[in-house]
């Protein structure tokens, strides 16, 4: 039995073109995980989620070994889910998941979305995190001195701010208020200093790629925000790290198969904080080094999503 599985984008898939995405990394990244894919039987359809429908696209891109083809009424086994949540999505990503196998399923996508919600599962590893009015925002300032705010649904960093004062504050609907984690004293994990964070890649519970972010230009460390990239052996991750990657696990436990990311922040006593839960950390490789490291993440995800599938 071939598989098929469907990938679900946003923005990033328009429809337009002759090849699927926009960016041409992007294409490239997504044309050798169709290759892998074929050498486990499965056929790799991309496509907006718009397309979608009762277990169907009704238009999508295929890899055929040198371009990209355009198909129609794809009938779908899996659905790798890269696409936004919001209000907008929340019932059409129920849906999928009621008619089809889903990675990531709801559930774990809700808690990495929703930064209320991540601080409320996993309270002993997240910095206090509340609903930003002014009592929230003053009595974080009061114990830290500096505040980070950030919108309660988003992710890679986008709208945070750091403030030390509560003129600063502006109120805002979904807006949180966190404790501020410093990181600018490095850590010696990694033999480096300045502002960074760290991410681990979690397959199935299991770590499968890491890298370190550093930001010389702002406290707020993040690839997208224009911060640097490292990546480091998974066999590096401190101790410390592990244990928390562990609990999370724990908390997906009943999951039969998942796919997230955990971005952690070291304090001045070296405590890992988890300052994001990402449901789609980016298979995207854009040189030889993130090439090496993200193909045989792409190899375990096509084995998750084909024993979906076949399950």
């Amino acid at each position: 039995m071939t598989v098929s599985i469907g990938v679900l984008w946003d923005y990033e898939i328009d429809h337009e073109g002759d090849e699927p995405m926009k960016k041409d990394d992007g294409n490239r990244s997504y044309a050798r995980f169709s290759e892998l894919a074929a050498d486990e039987n499965a056929e790799v359809y991309m496509a907006n989620y718009r397309k979608y429908s009762d277990g169907k696209l009704s238009e999508s891109y295929k890899w055929n070994g040198e371009n990209w083809e355009r198909k129609k009424d794809i009938e779908l086994d899996v659905v790798f889910d890269k696409f936004k949540f919001d209000e907008t999505t929340v019932e059409l990503k129920k849906n999928i998941q009621s008619e089809l196998p889903m990675l990531n399923a709801f559930g774990l996508e809700e808690v990495c979305k929703d930064k209320l919600l991540t601080y409320q599962s996993f309270p002993e590893f997240v910095p206090e995190t509340a609903l930003a009015d002014k009592e929230t925002v003053r009595k974080v300032l009061e114990k830290d001195g500096k505040a980070i705010l950030k919108p309660r649904f988003g992710s890679e960093g986008m709208e945070v701010r750091l403030i030390d004062s509560l003129e600063e504050f502006e109120p805002a609907d979904n807006l949180l208020v966190q404790r501020y984690v410093d990181p600018s004293g490095g850590t010696p994990h990694f033999d480096f200093e300045g502002a960074h964070d760290f991410r681990v890649m979690i397959a199935d519970g299991e770590p499968v790629a890491c890298y370190y972010r550093l930001n010389e230009a702002s406290d707020l460390a993040n690839v997208s925000m224009g911060g640097s990239r490292k990546f480091v052996d998974v066999d590096e991750i401190p101790e410390t790290v592990l244990d928390l990657i562990e609990t999370v696990s724990n908390g997906f436990s009943e999951l039969d198969h998942t796919m997230y990311s955990v971005d952690v922040m070291f304090d001045s006593e070296m405590n890992p904080w988890i300052i994001e839960l990402s449901s789609k950390p980016g298979l995207v490789f854009d040189d030889e080094d993130s090439e090496k490291r993200k193909v045989p993440v792409m190899e375990k995800v096509i084995r998750m999503l084909v024993d979906m599938a076949q399950s």
